[in-house]
């Protein structure tokens, strides 16, 4: 946390050096004066742009509900992005057998690395939910002195575009809202068709679907530990709901009638992701919120956890976060007015931190 994307180490450094005394001083290396070069924000344009309304029929990439398959190789996903429309059908079995034929690997699968995917498209329509149970990975950021334990070094989900496998967009696992009950849930859209119930806040993680009417899925896992049988590595290809289980993401499309209910609270570190807290502390912090006197009734959530709502002249809640490891929790308050008004409010609170 508050490093630079180096890590605070900089960069590798390569200088030329003579063989021996008075041999002339080398020329400057070529290293000298290079920079990576700045991003050009075109991605960024390109996926906010509003593109044109999709075709009224699914011809492209794309089934309903979308189908999520094991990354085997080339021939596969050529075979499978081709073949997934319901017109093609009599072709999808003949693209299968060829499978094996490929070979292991391509794109960024490799022996660290391994992911399934399947392709959304905006023709079934404009809104699609992805949940997946998350993995635990380890919590770096505060900086503690050794590697914590998890069941993978890193996970992400990505959009990519289908024809090209363009990226999009990326969310990695710091990066995506995970409950308390350990589940994660991804928002594909357009920015013109964002709900607005797809917030962090709301327990969502939402990504762009890109300007192509179909966009490619792709969920990464890197380095599993042994003891976790669920990792993509080790699925099996035809058979990844069986080996992989919820750790297998299940897609649907969402209607404009249709809006979730806001899901649990999440929380960037502590006893949400399973990890140990980096220090040996126990919070001891408790509080009593007092609300709005404007509320009529409300329910408060937290760390996920309901809690009771003591009447009065005014709505008073607890927040209770002691035993507690290290860690950032979330406190959620839904309340509603007198005048009947829905109201949602959010605050953070962190344990063992140092007194402001």
């Amino acid at each position: 946390e508050g490093r630079d994307e180096t890590g605070g180490v900089g960069l590798p450094t390569v200088t030329l050096e003579t063989t021996g005394a008075g041999a002339a001083r080398p020329a400057d290396s070529p290293c000298a004066g290079l920079a990576k070069p700045a991003v050009s924000g075109v991605n960024e344009a390109l996926v906010a742009q509003s593109p044109p309304p999709p075709p009224a029929v699914a011809t492209l990439p794309g089934r309903n509900p979308p189908e999520w398959v094991k990354f085997r190789n080339l021939v596969q996903a050529l075979g499978r992005l081709g073949t997934a429309n319901p017109y093609l059908d009599d072709f999808a079995g003949p693209a299968q057998q060829l499978e094996p034929l490929g070979g292991q690997g391509a794109f960024l699968s490799n022996v660290h690395n391994s992911y399934v995917f399947t392709s959304v498209n905006r023709a079934y329509g404009e809104v699609s939910l992805t949940e997946v149970r998350a993995p635990t990975f380890p919590d770096t950021r505060p900086g503690p002195a050794t590697m914590p334990a998890a069941q993978l070094r890193y996970f992400s989900m990505c959009t990519n575009e289908t024809a090209t496998q363009r990226y999009v967009a990326c969310r990695t696992d710091d990066r995506t809202a995970i409950g308390d009950d350990g589940q994660a849930a991804y928002v594909v859209s357009v920015p013109a068709h964002r709900p607005r119930w797809a917030t962090a806040d709301c327990g969502y993680t939402w990504l762009p679907h890109g300007p192509a009417p179909a966009s490619t899925l792709i969920l990464r896992h890197m380095l599993p530990a042994a003891g976790f049988a669920q990792a993509i590595q080790r699925a099996e290809p035809g058979k990844e709901a069986a080996t992989m289980g919820a750790y297998l993401p299940r897609t649907r499309y969402v209607g404009s009638g249709e809006p979730p209910p806001c899901r649990a609270p999440f929380q960037r570190s502590g006893p949400a992701l399973g990890l140990p807290a980096p220090k040996r502390c126990v919070s001891r912090r408790e509080l009593t919120l007092r609300l709005d006197r404007r509320l009529r009734s409300a329910a408060v959530y937290v760390a996920g956890r309901r809690v009771a709502v003591r009447r009065g002249r005014r709505l008073r809640a607890p927040v209770d976060l002691r035993g507690l490891p290290r860690g950032t929790y979330v406190v959620r308050i839904v309340g509603r007015t007198r005048t009947g008004r829905k109201v949602v409010a959010v605050r953070t609170y962190r344990t063992c931190a140092r007194k402001s």
